[in-house]
């Protein structure tokens, strides 16, 4: 049963019939198009697509609508020169001949140009940052620990001399020799003691600086991963605008359907990317 139903235009005030099955109504009045939504608490009207600059909708299209519409592909065939080598007796000659490519081409207005959507980001996730960390302190106790061990090799040497003196009953210049051990040996204990010191105070301090700059770092890499995230979101966000998009060509401006706002067309990425 087709009943009719009679409202007024929520554009412009005018008589509205409608009947029971139809799904969309053009006012006859001002021309703007409204999407009927039947419910359990009656009927709306709600109007459909229309500009937010001039109102009406008759020149309004879907920019998806417009790029399918208005970007044709095309196959064809091109032929490249190929030279390759062909063995005549003893000898290699060259053979030139023609080799057929496809090709595939793409052909799009300049309205659907200025439509395109924006591309996609990719930002860079290969982070990396120095954490500054440094081992001087440790090569420092390294080099005292060598130099100290090669000075441990002279009292070595005097007291391989000095056994063997003994030995031969020569004990004319044991004094000395002992004189000599005793020295070397403390000449080889000063940067032995120096590198145990600096072992014991120095290298902790030097490892707890390294452990903070890793972690400076850290932070770093995490706070450029959620800038490369959030990149990306909101590339997501800008097409999910960019499918609902609609361009008014009587006004030469883009708009979301239920919104005020609009932009011209040459600002799209604005319009796309703004909260």
């Amino acid at each position: 049963m087709n009943d009719l139903i009679t409202m007024e235009c929520p554009n412009c005030g005018g008589n509205l019939t409608i009947g029971g099955n139809a799904r969309i109504l053009k006012c006859e009045h001002c021309g703007v198009e409204h999407l009927i939504r039947r419910d359990a608490s009656g009927i709306t009207l709600e109007s459909y697509a229309h500009c937010p600059l001039c109102n009406r909708n008759d020149k309004a299209e879907k920019v998806t609508a417009i790029m399918r519409s208005q970007t044709h592909n095309t196959q064809g065939i091109t032929y490249q020169t190929q030279t390759t080598q062909v063995k005549v007796g003893n000898t290699y000659a060259p053979v030139t001949r023609q080799v057929a490519v496809p090709t595939q081409t793409s052909q799009t207005s300049e309205l659907a140009k200025q439509l395109t959507p924006p591309s996609q980001p990719t930002p860079n996730r290969n982070f990396t940052i120095s954490d500054g960390t440094s081992s001087k302190a440790m090569k420092s106790v390294i080099v005292l620990l060598i130099i100290g061990g090669f000075l441990l090799l002279c009292p070595l040497c005097l007291i391989v001399g000095l056994a063997q003196n003994l030995a031969q009953g020569q004990s004319n210049t044991l004094g000395s020799q002992l004189l000599g051990v005793l020295l070397f040996g403390l000449v080889a204990l000063a940067p032995i003691g120096l590198g145990l010191w600096l072992f014991s105070k120095v290298v902790p301090r030097e490892r707890q600086k390294n452990q903070e700059k890793k972690a400076v770092a850290a932070a770093r890499r995490q706070e450029l991963q959620l800038k490369a995230d959030e990149e990306v979101n909101r590339w997501q966000r800008a097409m999910e605008r960019w499918n609902r998009l609609y361009y008014c060509e009587r006004d030469d401006c883009i708009f979301l359907p239920g919104s005020d706002t609009y932009a011209p067309i040459t600002q799209l990425k604005d319009y796309l990317y703004q909260a």
